[in-house]
């Protein structure tokens, strides 16, 4: 008889789907996919939109990251007039990780306010602050405000881990779709460069 509690103990485990007060996927079942990609026939433009305009948001985040590295030497130069090209190598290296060291401060909270206050609001809010901050790191006169608009243009950027997470909850536990849908827009990264 233990057998038969311990069996209804790993049976109602399993009927549980989700412990989160805001799930994150959706629950629908393996058999419910299937049943609406039998009965939906045409192709869901809406999903194309989305795919679009996610890839759209990696690769203006592809460029934000590297399109700086072919000049930021000159930039350099430009913005320290008393560095020329032997000197200039620290200068511009901290013109373009600048943005990676913001980033890296704010990985974590872009994920939160994604969970908290939605995916979309996220790359909405991220788009509109590397709009603002790559005009003022493009308008900096000196080096230290180039290197804190770039910084803030790195803590302003949480579009990566958002658009995962939508193609993730776009596919509906469809693997194949999943795979597909990011290999088309993790694929628009390699255009940023």
């Amino acid at each position: 008889m233990p057998s038969n509690d311990n069996e209804h103990n790993n049976n109602s485990d399993n009927n549980k789907r989700c412990h989160e007060e805001t799930p994150l996927l959706s629950t629908i079942g393996e058999e419910k996919v299937e049943e609406e990609s039998r009965n939906s026939s045409s192709p869901n433009n809406n999903h194309n939109a989305t795919i679009a305009a996610l890839s759209f948001a990696m690769l203006v985040h592809s460029y934000l990251l590297v399109g700086v590295f072919p000049y930021s030497g000159f930039l350099a130069m430009h913005l320290v007039p008393s560095l020329n090209e032997e000197t200039v190598g620290m200068y511009a290296g901290l013109i373009a990780s600048s943005f990676m060291m913001g980033r890296t401060v704010t990985s974590f909270i872009w994920g939160k306010a994604a969970d908290r206050y939605g995916r979309l609001f996220t790359i909405q809010a991220s788009m509109l602050l590397s709009a603002i901050f790559s005009v003022l790191f493009g308008l900096a006169p000196t080096l230290p405000l180039a290197l804190a608009a770039r910084f803030a243009l790195g803590l302003s950027n949480g579009i990566i881990g958002s658009v995962k997470t939508i193609i993730t909850e776009l596919s509906h536990g469809d693997r194949s779709r999943e795979t597909n849908t990011m290999a088309i827009v993790m694929g628009m990264w390699g255009y940023g460069f």
